[in-house]
């Protein structure tokens, strides 16, 4: 009981390094901060979650229509790559068993090590969507904050 104990106190600190404690100023551009260890939109003085089960990116920059779909570009992405990532392991792990059973037995491996190599592949998609993602987030935000910056047009879709 002690060591998790102590095990939840480190957890706990852990977290708590990755906070900031800086609230920016009231604006209608739309800044990033780290609060309780998870990335978070800022903008009026309103925080928009962002991350795998967040999407508050797309409310974040509303109603500006290219910024929208930038934010959403980066949550599909995002999710898109861990789905796909967690799903590579079912291929492996078959290709795996696969490979050392006839390894074990003097059959042929090649399923198996197709299967792994295509487990490979898939987890090196998922992981290469996750990494591009947040370039989206950050176009979505300096997409938004240019519109701002140019007093907003009515026409959201308009250039600036």
């Amino acid at each position: 009981m002690r060591k998790v104990l102590i095990a939840l106190t480190l957890l706990a600190l852990l977290n708590a390094a990755c906070a900031s404690t800086y609230e920016p100023r009231r604006s209608p551009r739309v800044t990033q901060i780290v609060e309780l260890g998870n990335q978070v939109l800022v903008r009026d003085g309103r925080h928009y979650p962002v991350g795998l089960l967040n999407n508050g990116a797309v409310e974040a920059v509303a109603p500006h229509a290219l910024a929208m779909e930038y934010a959403e570009t980066f949550h599909n992405r995002l999710l898109g790559g861990l789905i796909i990532g967690l799903a590579s392991a079912v291929p492996m792990g078959v290709g795996v068993g696969l490979t050392s059973s006839a390894a074990n037995h003097n059959g042929d491996p090649s399923l198996g090590f197709t299967l792994l190599g295509a487990g490979l592949v898939a987890y090196a998609v998922g992981i290469g969507l996750m990494v591009s993602a947040p370039v989206h987030l950050n176009d979505a935000i300096n997409v938004y904050n240019d519109w701002v910056d140019v007093g907003m047009p009515a026409d959201a879709t308009a250039p600036y």
